[in-house]
């Protein structure tokens, strides 16, 4: 049986029925074990059997998502009968966590990655965030939400892929800091404070653009040394 993962207090689980070996004789109800670490988050009414959640827990789909309980019913003769019956508890998920970058995989702060200038657009990075809730509800969407100067990166949604959007030219600009933010909401509409280094669900990406020989030498044409063979002579222009 399912319950949904974060209720709270006196939450109904289901009662058992059972009929008496003695028709003249009244059943009790009583988890098998008690030293069962499952039955302690449980409550079951002797005479009713009917099971509920202390009040005073909260189950969290994320900590433990399945409950085995052992109920035993016994009747009042000498000796009882017994019977037990096995039932299963298991957490509905719901999405009360955000995805985060930095949980699943060990990452620097800034990412820092490289890309060759006057290259065509061209993938840079995948990103990945986490999301420990279940399917559906750790679907998670990327943005691209500061740094991107003059547009020249972009970032698939689905995917976390960034990639260029024009060839870079690192002498106007050598260095790119971004902040992509991740999120379980497929229309995110933005609010976020990059500026907040404890949110873990923004991650700050530095793109340093790499050198390439594409400026030509000048030399001072003054005096050039030409040289032939074993002779070689200095001409003044």
């Amino acid at each position: 049986m399912y319950i949904l993962q974060g209720q709270q207090g006196n939450i109904h689980i289901t009662t058992i029925r059972a009929e008496a070996f003695n028709t003249t004789q009244n059943v009790i109800y009583s988890f098998l074990d008690n030293n069962n670490p499952d039955s302690k988050y449980f409550i079951i009414d002797q005479r009713t059997g009917r099971i509920t959640l202390r009040k005073d827990v909260k189950l969290d789909r994320e900590t433990k998502e399945i409950y085995e309980l052992i109920v035993l019913v016994r009747d009042k003769e000498v000796p009882a009968n017994e019977q037990s019956r096995r039932i299963i508890v298991k957490l509905k998920d719901i999405n009360d966590n955000q995805p985060v970058f930095g949980v699943c995989d060990v990452i620097s702060d800034p990412v820092q990655v490289s890309v060759k200038e006057n290259l065509l657009p061209r993938t840079v990075i995948t990103l990945s965030a986490c999301d420990v809730d279940a399917p559906p509800n750790n679907k998670i969407y990327y943005y691209l939400i500061g740094g991107n100067t003059q547009s020249h990166f972009k970032i698939d949604k689905y995917t976390g892929v960034l990639s260029t959007t024009t060839a870079l030219d690192r002498e106007t600009i050598s260095k790119y800091m971004m902040y992509i933010k991740a999120s379980n909401d497929p229309n995110w509409k933005g609010g976020a404070d990059i500026t907040d280094r404890s949110d873990k669900t923004i991650v700050r990406l530095q793109v340093n653009v790499d050198d390439e020989d594409d400026n030509p030498v000048f030399f001072d044409q003054s005096s050039l040394q030409l040289t032939a063979g074993k002779a070689s002579k200095s001409v003044f222009l």
